[in-house]
């Protein structure tokens, strides 16, 4: 990460999540972890469980070499150090993110495929909205939407 920002000047933001119950989700980056591989974080996080086998993130060692990626070797074991879909327990950080970077403004890209029938620009959050036609349509996506919610918090918290 720190190699391709010192070559760009983009900075590059990847949310990840542990595979485990109690792992917390990870804002990967050149300041929090300038050494992680970009492919294996890109890799995490399209890793949906059930679809995608949970990843091992990789980084470069002081000598080139890639290596496995651990936050601390005392507490975790090559075995643990898997990562899913960041959306699972954190979709887009932005306070973090506008907090490392001192910004507030995002452009965020839709990569998952299979959401793309889902989308729309009039779809808020509520179902229930006044003046709003109620549409079986807009019913069924707002179900379907909060099943899957409901089940990747299931996922994530075995």
């Amino acid at each position: 990460m720190k190699e391709a920002f010192d070559n760009t000047g983009w900075i590059l933001n990847i949310t990840v999540t542990g595979y485990k119950e109690h792992d917390n989700h990870r804002v990967l980056n050149y300041l929090s972890s300038p050494n992680v591989v970009i492919w294996t974080a890109a890799c995490a996080s399209c890793a949906v469980p059930g679809i995608f086998d949970p990843v091992e993130l990789l980084c470069k060692n002081e000598y080139g070499q890639i290596v496995p990626y651990h936050i601390n070797s005392n507490i975790y074991s090559y075995s643990e150090s898997k990562y899913i879909d960041g959306t699972i327990s954190n979709d887009i950080p932005m306070k973090r993110i506008a907090e490392l970077f001192n910004v507030n403004t995002f452009i965020v890209s839709q990569t998952n495929p299979f959401v793309f029938p889902f989308l729309d620009n009039e779809d808020g959050d509520e179902l229930f909205e006044v003046g709003r036609k109620l549409t079986l349509w807009r019913v069924f996506k707002y179900l379907l939407g909060s099943e899957m919610k409901h089940r990747c918090t299931q996922v994530n918290n075995r």
